[in-house]
This record gives C-alpha cells, sequence and structure tokens, in this order.
C-alpha cells in the first residue's frame, strides 16, 4: 500500500512542514497550513513513495542529481508532477522524460525548489 503524504514550505520559519501518514495527521496538517497555501502561494508537494539512494523520502519539488552509468557526471533535475505521474526530464534521453519510479539510474535528493538550491 503507497504511503500517503505531504509536505509545505514555511517561508516565515524558512523550513518545511511534512504531514504524517495517518487520516487524522494529514487532517490536521492541511488545516494548519492552508494559510501557507492561499497566503503565501505555497504548494503542497506530495511523497512519491520512493526513497533515494541514501534512503532519503523522494517529494515532488525535489532537486535530485540523476544519473544512468556510474562514470557520468549527474543531471540535476526537478522532480514534478505531471498528468498523473511523478516526472524527471533527463537530457541525452530518446524519452522526454523519465518516471520517477522507473528511473534506470541513481537519484540523489540534493535540495528542493523552496530552500537553497545546489
Amino acid at each position: 500500500m503507497k504511503i500517503i503524504k505531504y509536505r509545505i514550505y514555511n517561508p516565515i520559519e524558512k523550513r518545511m512542514i511534512e504531514s504524517g501518514a495517518t487520516p487524522t495527521m494529514l487532517s490536521s496538517f492541511f488545516g494548519v497550513t492552508s494559510i501557507l497555501h492561499v497566503a503565501h502561494k505555497m504548494k503542497y508537494q506530495q511523497y512519491t513513495g520512493l526513497l533515494d539512494l541514501n534512503g532519503k523520502e523522494i517529494y515532488e519539488g525535489d532537486i535530485v542529481d540523476a544519473n544512468i552509468y556510474a562514470d557520468e557526471t549527474p543531471q540535476t533535475l526537478t522532480v514534478e508532477f505531471r498528468k498523473g505521474a511523478f516526472v524527471i526530464d533527463y537530457e541525452d534521453s530518446e524519452f522526454d522524460c523519465f518516471l520517477v519510479g522507473e528511473f534506470p539510474g541513481t537519484l540523489k535528493v540534493v535540495g528542493n525548489i523552496y530552500e537553497e538550491k545546489p
């Protein structure tokens, strides 16, 4: 079963606020964070259900170092939610993008779109 979790960036405290995975925790999270979403135009970021090579959870809006081959320089890319799927745009590929869960190489979370970028 997929774990459903979200997070949102708090620009006042300059930190992420994460939800829990139970229905009660999710309900409380959305009630508390709705002002950030509406007044500050912050986006809710959904957990992909996947972990990076270091065991860190990957969320929509994360910036990842991605590479298919161990000897190549990683590309720094953003995880996006498009047309019902979590994707990354990987250059030098015959495809326009990869589904995050089907990326054939390694992904390492190095930041997110709100906090300091690499």
